[in-house]
């Protein structure tokens, strides 16, 4: 996943000399601004990485770098959001990804990676999505306040009404079923997928505090078959 990153980040230099050639010409001068922002958030991940001194965080840099690549740079500053359900789509990976975010905090609090039994994997997985739909509310609150405070329809209330959000909530709540899924074929059928996988190698090389339970390379458990 480094030489992944490496390429990532490449393309995204790539964009953003686009990007800045296409609104000089337009005269678009305000979406400079968005590209600045674009740059200082894809620089907190690696940043957080050499601070904290985390090991093996390849995968998770290139999974969130690869959304706020799309979101930001292409969204923002090359007027990706007039694609047709190109806004959807970034709500539904935002699921996958604060699902992904939710799984490290939970197995950090809950001192393991697989749970032992059903029950416990089930209540996993309600968890999950649960603080997954909260967090997409959060969102959608904000871009509410934005219309109130600010004049800006970020949710197409003019145009559209509640759709635009009960649209970004259903696609955010599908994007957590397919993360709950991967991770159910990851954790009880053993079968190795690259987000859930650079989520265990991340959790095993930095926020555990007991042994691996599972083998980094190919997946398999050490121990008895979890779930």
């Amino acid at each position: 996943m480094k030489k992944a990153c490496f390429w990532l980040y490449g393309i995204s230099a790539v964009l953003m000399i686009i990007s800045v050639f296409v609104q000089l010409q337009q005269q678009t001068y305000s979406k400079l601004g968005y590209l600045v922002l674009a740059l200082a958030v894809q620089l907190i991940g690696p940043v957080l990485v050499r601070l904290l001194r985390f090991n093996n965080a390849w995968g998770m840099l290139f999974w969130s770098q690869l959304f706020i690549a799309i979101a930001m740079i292409v969204g923002n500053t090359l007027n990706g959001y007039a694609i047709p359900y190109f806004d959807k789509v970034l709500h539904f990976s935002s699921g996958v990804l604060v699902c992904s975010a939710v799984l490290l905090v939970y197995c950090w609090l809950a001192e393991r990676w697989s749970e032992p039994d059903q029950r416990r994997f089930v209540l996993k997985c309600l968890s999950l999505q649960g603080m997954n739909m909260m967090i997409a509310f959060l969102w959608e609150c904000f871009e509410f306040g934005c219309l109130i405070f600010l004049n800006i329809d970020a949710i197409n209330h003019t145009t559209q009404g509640v759709y635009d959000t009960m649209e970004d909530m259903i696609v955010c709540f599908l994007g957590g079923c397919l993360f709950l899924f991967l991770l159910w074929q990851h954790q009880r059928r053993q079968k190795r997928n690259p987000l859930i996988g650079a989520l265990q190698d991340f959790y095993e090389c930095n926020l555990c505090t007991t042994p691996a339970l599972t083998d980094q390379k190919t997946g398999e458990p050490k121990t008895d078959r979890t779930l």
